[in-house]
C-alpha cells in the first residue's frame, strides 16, 4: 500500500468517528408535534369503517338455534342463503360487501369486532329457529336438501314430491357439502339397476335399501349400515355411491377416526357419518357409534372458555366398511344391518370411468325413486303391522311402510345371523357356549365362572379379546348376551339372597331366541299369577286350583271372579269368557293345536299370540306333536327336562 492509500484511509475513519459522535450527541427522538392528532384520526378512521360495515348489514336477517349459534341469512345472488355467523363463509361475505361498496379491504380484526355484534344483535334480536343438515320433517312432511347453488330442497309428502324454490325450513351448509342429484322420474327400477353393479342378493338389496329410507326419511333411531368383504370386492365404490344418494361430500368418505373428537366434530357438520377401511372398532368408538345411531347429546368444554359446555343432540346414519367382520361388539352389531360384498371376478371387471358413467347416470332415477317409495311410506305408515319387528324396529316399520315387503323378516334374520357368527367367532363367547351346552344349567359368580373357563382352555395364554378379571368377564357377558341368547344360551344376574353375592345364571336352550329350558317352566306364573309346580312354596304341586296345605293361597277359580274383567276367562269356563277377545267359532281362528299351516301336525311353531287367552308360552312334550298353549293347557306338575317352550310376543325374552 502506498504513502497516498494510507493518507485516503486514515481520512475515511477519521470522518467515521466524528459521524459517530455526534450521533451520540442527538438527544433521543420524543413524542412529535402531531402524533396525537395522527392517533386520534386513525381510531376514527377505524370506526367510521365498523359503523360503514354494520351499516351494511343493518337490514340483514338473523337467528339463533337451540345451542345458541348464531345464523345470518343474507340474499347472494338472488338466493337467500344460512350462514353461521362464525363461519369462513361469513367472513369472506363481510369483506365482500365492503369491497363491493367501498372498494377497500377490512383488516380481521375489524371483521371480527363487526362478528360480535351481529352475533349479540342474532342472540338478543333474532328468531329461534330449528337448522337441520341435509334432511329435515315438518308437519307430515320430508324435506330433503338438494345442496345446490340455488339452495333448493325435494318436497315429499303423502302425494308424491316435487322440488322447490324456497323450503320453509332451513339447512345449513359447509365447504364441504356437495349437491345431492337432481331426482327425476324414470320408469322405475333404476335402484335396482344400480344395485346390480354390486352383485347384492335380494335379502342384502332389502337391508340397502331399508337403510337408504331410512337415511333419506329421518328416521331415528337409525341403523348402521356396515359392509364387509374381501379387497376386490368394491367396498369402497360401493359406500361412496351411497354416500352420494344421502348426503354427498368431498370427500365421500373419511379415513378412520384417530379419536373421538373426529367423530363428533363429523357429526357436527355432515348429516351422514362414512368412515372407509375401518380395519377394527375399539370399545370407545363402537360406543359413540352406538350413541349417533340411536341418538345421543354430543360436546364438551367449549373452546376459549373455562366452564361452559357446547352439546347438541345428534342422530345421524352411519356407514362403515372394511375387510374384517367390522361389528366386532354385540351392542353395535345388535343396530348393524351387515352386507356382504364379493370378490369381483376378473373376466367381470370393468373400467373405472365406465363404471363412473353408468352410476351418474343411474343416480338422478334412484333418487327419484326412493323420494317416490318417501311419499308411499307417508301415506300407510300408520296401516303397516308387521307380526314381528326386529331390534331397530322404527328403520323395519319405514321400511315396510314405504312398500318394501319383508324388510321386518330381513332386517330381523340378518341381525340373528350376525348374532350367531359373533357368538362362533368370539373366543369367549364360544367358550361359554360349549361350556353351557356341556352342562345344561349353571350358576356362580363371575370369579368362579372366569376360573373354569380358564381351566378348560388350558393353554395358560388368554386370546384376544379374553377378559383378564371377573369384573371383565361379567361386562363382557352383559355385552354378549344378544349374540349368546342367538347360540342357545341364556344369560341372567340376580343377588344371593343369604349372601349378597352376584350371580350369574346360565341356561341352555339348544335353539337360540326361541325355546327355553325347563327352569323358566317351572318357575314362570299361569295365567292367574299362580305357580302350578314345585319350588317356591306358594300352593304348588299339584294340577288342582288349590292345594291341600295352602289353600289361602291360590287365586279363586275362574268362574268366582268378576266375569267383566276382560281376559279372565278359558276355555274350561267358558262362561267367563269376554265376547271381544275370544272367538265365536274356534276352528276359524289359530289355536293351541295345528298352529301355522292350520293343521295339527304340530311342524309348524305359533307366531302369533293365543287367541282364547292372548298369552305367548306354548309347550310340547316332544318334538312332531302339536304346540300347547300354556294358560289353556298347563304342562303336567311332573316336567319331563325334554319339553320345549316356546315364547312369543312380550312373553318373548
Amino acid at each position: 500500500m502506498t504513502d497516498h492509500s494510507a493518507e485516503i484511509c486514515t481520512d475515511k475513519l477519521e470522518a467515521l468517528r466524528v459521524v459517530l459522535k455526534a450521533a451520540e450527541e442527538v438527544p433521543p427522538p420524543g413524542p412529535a408535534q402531531g402524533d396525537g392528532d395522527a392517533a386520534q384520526g386513525n381510531e376514527r378512521e377505524r370506526s367510521g369503517r365498523l359503523k360503514r360495515l354494520l351499516a351494511l348489514v343493518d337490514g340483514l336477517e338473523l337467528m339463533h338455534d337451540a345451542n345458541d349459534e348464531a345464523f345470518a341469512l343474507p340474499v347472494v345472488g338472488g338466493v337467500q342463503q344460512v350462514m353461521p355467523v362464525r363461519s369462513g363463509t361469513f367472513r369472506k361475505y363481510l369483506a365482500g360487501i365492503y369491497w363491493a361498496e367501498y372498494r377497500d379491504g377490512l383488516p380481521s380484526d375489524l371483521i371480527a369486532a363487526a362478528i360480535n355484534t351481529i352475533e349479540a344483535r342474532a342472540l338478543f334480536e333474532g328468531e329461534k329457529v330449528e337448522v337441520h343438515r341435509r334432511v329435515a320433517r315438518l308437519d307430515g312432511r320430508i324435506f330433503i336438501d338438494l345442496g345446490d347453488d340455488s339452495w333448493r330442497a325435494v318436497e315429499i309428502d303423502a302425494g308424491g314430491w316435487r322440488i322447490v324454490e324456497q323450503p320453509p325450513v332451513r339447512f345449513r351448509r359447509d365447504r364441504l357439502t356437495r349437491p345431492l342429484p337432481e331426482p327425476v322420474r324414470r320408469q322405475s327400477g333404476a335402484l335396482d339397476r344400480l344395485l346390480d353393479l354390486f352383485r347384492l342378493d335380494p335379502k342384502q338389496r332389502v337391508l340397502v335399501k331399508s337403510w337408504l329410507l331410512a337415511a333419506l326419511g329421518g328416521v331415528s333411531p337409525f341403523a348402521i349400515l356396515a359392509v364387509v368383504g374381501e379387497a376386490g370386492s368394491g367396498k369402497t365404490l360401493f359406500c361412496k355411491t351411497m354416500a352420494r344418494l344421502v348426503d354427498p361430500r368431498k370427500p365421500e368418505l373419511r379415513s378412520p377416526p384417530r379419536e373421538l373428537r373426529d367423530v363428533e366434530a363429523a357429526a357436527w357438520n355432515a348429516y351422514l357419518i362414512a368412515f372407509d377401511n375401518i380395519s377394527s372398532v375399539g370399545p370407545d368408538l363402537a360406543d359413540c357409534l352406538c350413541r349417533l345411531a340411536t341418538g345421543a347429546g354430543l360436546g364438551g368444554r367449549q373452546l376459549y372458555t373455562n366452564t361452559e359446555e357446547i352439546v347438541f343432540d345428534a342422530s345421524r346414519p352411519v356407514l362403515l366398511n372394511g375387510i374384517p367382520d367390522l361389528p366386532a361388539r354385540a351392542d353395535l352389531l345388535d343396530r348393524a344391518l351387515v352386507v356382504h360384498l364379493t370378490r369381483v371376478p376378473d373376466d367381470a371387471r370393468r373400467p373405472a370411468a365406465e363404471l363412473e358413467a353408468g352410476i351418474k347416470w343411474l343416480l338422478p332415477a334412484a333418487l327419484g325413486e326412493l323420494c317416490s317409495m318417501l311419499a308411499h311410506g307417508l301415506a300407510r305408515r300408520d296401516k303397516v303391522h308387521p307380526p314381528r319387528l326386529p331390534r331397530m324396529a322404527d328403520v323395519a316399520l319405514w321400511a315396510e311402510a314405504c312398500g318394501l315387503e319383508g324388510a321386518a323378516e330381513a332386517i330381523g334374520e340378518n341381525a340373528r345371523t350376525a348374532m350367531r357368527d359373533l357368538a362362533e367367532e368370539d373366543a369367549f363367547a364360544a367358550a361359554l357356549v360349549r361350556f353351557v351346552e356341556a352342562r345344561a344349567t349353571w350358576t356362580g359368580t363371575a370369579a368362579s365362572l372366569l376360573e373354569a373357563l380358564n381351566a378348560e382352555r388350558g393353554d395358560g395364554r388368554a386370546p384376544d379379546g379374553w377378559p383378564r378379571t371377573p369384573r371383565g368377564a361379567a361386562e363382557k357377558l352383559r355385552r354378549l348376551a344378544p349374540a349368546l341368547r342367538q347360540a342357545g344360551v341364556a344369560v341372567s344376574f340376580r343377588r344371593q339372597a343369604h349372601t349378597g353375592a352376584r350371580l350369574v345364571e346360565l341356561r341352555w336352550g339348544g335353539s337360540g331366541d326361541t325355546v327355553t329350558t325347563v327352569t323358566n317352566v317351572t318357575r314362570a306364573p299361569d295365567a292367574y299369577g299362580r305357580n302350578r309346580f314345585p319350588g317356591d312354596g306358594h300352593g304348588d304341586g299339584c294340577g288342582s286350583n288349590r292345594h291341600p296345605h295352602a289353600a289361602d293361597r291360590h287365586l279363586p277359580r275362574p268362574s268366582e271372579r268378576d266375569t267383566r274383567r276382560e281376559g279372565d276367562g278359558c276355555p274350561s269356563y267358558p262362561q267367563d269368557r269376554h265376547p271381544d277377545r275370544h272367538p265365536a267359532d274356534p276352528l276359524n281362528a289359530k289355536t293351541s293345536r295345528g298352529l301355522g299351516d292350520g293343521g295339527d301336525d304340530g311342524d309348524d311353531p305359533p307366531a302369533s299370540l293365543c287367541p282364547s287367552r292372548g298369552g305367548g308360552r306354548w309347550w310340547r312334550p316332544t318334538p312332531g306333536v302339536p304346540w300347547r298353549c300354556w294358560c289353556c293347557e298347563p304342562p303336567p306338575s311332573e316336567v319331563d327336562p325334554g319339553f320345549e317352550v316356546l315364547a312369543v310376543g312380550e312373553d318373548a325374552p
